[in-house]
């Protein structure tokens, strides 16, 4: 048997996930053990406004949409806004 006590979600394949879980009416099983990550697209440029600003639209959607699916199923997320996130000057 193998238990998987941290799974890292992220914003290019977990919307499939998301949809097939809203689809069967589902929840999370172990939400303290997901964690939401969009380190693929964070921008590698100075914040704007205190925000780490996403020029990419679709890399932006993704986003948006990965922190809306963590937030409806209860998954922790460092997203853009984290205060964990390192600031560039």
């Amino acid at each position: 048997m193998l238990y998987v006590d941290l799974h890292l979600v992220h914003e290019v394949t977990s919307p499939q996930a998301f949809s097939e879980l809203r689809s069967r009416g589902i929840p999370v099983r172990a939400t303290g053990s997901d964690t939401g990550d969009d380190g693929s697209f964070d921008p590698d440029h100075a914040r704007s406004g205190g925000r780490l600003q996403v020029l990419d639209t679709q890399a932006a959607a993704q986003l948006e949409q990965l922190e809306t699916n963590c937030d409806e199923f209860g998954i922790r997320l460092f997203g853009l806004d984290d205060s964990r996130q390192e600031s560039f000057t």
